[in-house]
């Protein structure tokens, strides 16, 4: 029951700080648009595209764990709790056609995580 209770605890941090990363860019925002901007709707865009990016990094993440963990012959739960690190990403690109593509979108994506969380 004290193991849920962390994980909600977790959860709920995670949240916090994803949506308090969101003020930085409406600062950034507010101070390179032109006068009579809808300040409002840029708050909102970023908000939302702050809410919907470790939703699909998220998807994009189990969904190479559970090819990955296939192509190895174990079950993804075991993969998981023993040898699942980012470093492997790579390696499952390198298992799907056009290969090169998803590396470069892969390394973009990491790369506008920077800015968007940190």
């Amino acid at each position: 029951y004290h193991c849920l209770l962390f994980q909600i605890y977790i959860a709920a941090v995670q949240l916090v700080l994803t949506s308090g990363a969101g003020t930085g860019f409406i600062t950034t925002i507010g101070s390179y648009d032109k006068l009579h901007n809808n300040c409002l709707f840029d708050a909102f865009i970023m908000v939302v595209f702050n809410l919907i990016y470790p939703f699909i990094y998220g998807i994009f993440l189990m969904a190479f764990a559970g090819l990955l963990s296939m192509k190895l012959g174990e079950d993804v739960g075991d993969f998981l709790y023993t040898h699942f690190e980012l470093g492997k990403m790579p390696l499952a690109l390198s298992m799907i056609p056009g290969h090169f593509l998803w590396v470069f979108l892969y390394a973009l994506m990491n790369f506008m995580g920077k800015f968007v969380f940190y």
